[in-house]
């Protein structure tokens, strides 16, 4: 009986020899298998956050891009409009010539040389006695014919050219040079000859207001 219990004693050793050994062995496993989750969920959470950065950086650079294209597409609208404006302001300084100053330059001389005939005809007609009315109406539309031809000889030329301090110089006389695309540098934005009648029409009335002292 005692050689039985002895080896019922051995036999349950062991058992709890393998017992721990197979628990340490399924520790150990255990261990190395957590240890190779815990690095495989770092991995991957490191991926995702590297992934996560690179799809923001791509965001980021996708935005910026659209950014630099509309600003590109303004930058390029802006240029088209000032070369638009300079060309128009290149067209206006070669050809200055305005058309709304031209309409209001002929009626202005219409309604000065009205104030000579027959505005300052008739009215000086009427201040005289009934025999010399027409005395007085001839004068002045003499006065309109001679300053007219004395002018575009060499009235306007001394007047309005480029000379001394007193008057001017003999290169408009019977208004040689001139034409309809250029001004004069004194009212640039209407032809030559316009301003030749507008100041005309004022060299007309002049010696015309005289003939009220003697008519």
């Amino acid at each position: 009986s005692s050689s039985s219990s002895s080896s019922s004693s051995a036999r349950s050793g062991a058992l709890v020899g393998s017992a721990q050994h197979l628990l340490k062995l399924s520790a150990h496993h255990l261990t190395n298998n957590a240890q190779a989750y815990v690095e495989r969920e770092a991995v991957s959470t490191l991926a995702q956050t590297r992934q996560t950065e690179t799809t923001s950086t791509v965001d980021a650079l996708a935005t910026r891009v659209l950014s630099l294209e509309s600003q590109s597409v303004a930058t390029e609208a802006y240029r088209k409009n000032i070369t638009a404006e300079l060309l128009r302001i290149e067209a206006k300084v070669q050809d200055p010539i305005h058309a709304g100053d031209i309409a209001w330059m002929m009626t202005s001389t219409a309604l000065v040389l009205m104030m000579t005939i027959p505005g300052l005809a008739l009215f000086y007609g009427g201040m005289v006695r009934v025999t010399n009315v027409l005395s007085t109406l001839m004068q002045c539309f003499s006065i309109v014919c001679l300053i007219t031809v004395e002018w575009m000889c060499v009235g306007y030329s001394l007047t309005f050219s480029e000379g001394g301090l007193v008057y001017g110089d003999y290169k408009r006389f019977w208004l040689v040079g001139m034409n309809l695309t250029h001004g004069h540098p004194m009212a640039p934005h209407i032809p030559e000859p316009l301003f030749v009648a507008y100041e005309l029409m004022f060299a007309i009335i002049t010696p015309a207001l005289i003939c009220g002292a003697f008519a």
